[in-house]
């Protein structure tokens, strides 16, 4: 994941979104309105919109990916439906996050850090998260087991 692909980066496409409870989750993280929301390796956003919709128009929502067509679609979804508070940009997070310093509150790793890993670039996307997240900001981190219930 440290360059742009032509083709899918590692792991495109995949999320967990349907597979959790995502009000519960949500509430979990104490998303609320006004809140900078960061999803690391979005895809095509599905959380980037749900939340989106939690943090209202005071709030932020970045999405940021490597897979140029899930960050297109994304974005096309954000315009179809009016959304005015989410950003989505094309970009190797392991290189940048094109997020100020200090910005984030809640940072959303959705089954992508064993990607990360695999990748071997898990050290530089962490250090990309420290920078943007607020000192008191939440890291929450997703990962599912293949046939084990949410």
């Amino acid at each position: 994941m440290t360059k742009l692909h032509e083709t899918k980066p590692t792991g495109a496409g995949k999320n967990s979104f349907g597979l959790i409870d995502t009000v519960k989750f949500f509430q979990e993280l104490d998303l609320k309105k006004g809140t900078t929301f960061l999803d690391v390796a979005s895809g095509w956003g599905a959380y980037s919109l749900a939340a989106s919709d939690i943090i209202g128009k005071d709030g932020q929502v970045y999405a940021v990916d490597l897979w140029e067509e899930g960050i297109s679609s994304l974005r096309k979804e954000a315009d179809s439906k009016g959304i005015q508070n989410l950003a989505a940009f094309v970009s190797d997070v392991a290189q940048n996050i094109p997020v100020e310093d200090d910005g984030v509150d809640v940072c959303l790793m959705a089954t992508v850090l064993h990607d990360f890993v695999g990748d071997k670039v898990e050290r530089q996307v962490m250090k990309e998260i420290l920078r943007v997240m607020k000192p008191d900001g939440v890291l929450a981190i997703v990962e599912v087991v293949a046939g084990r219930s949410c």
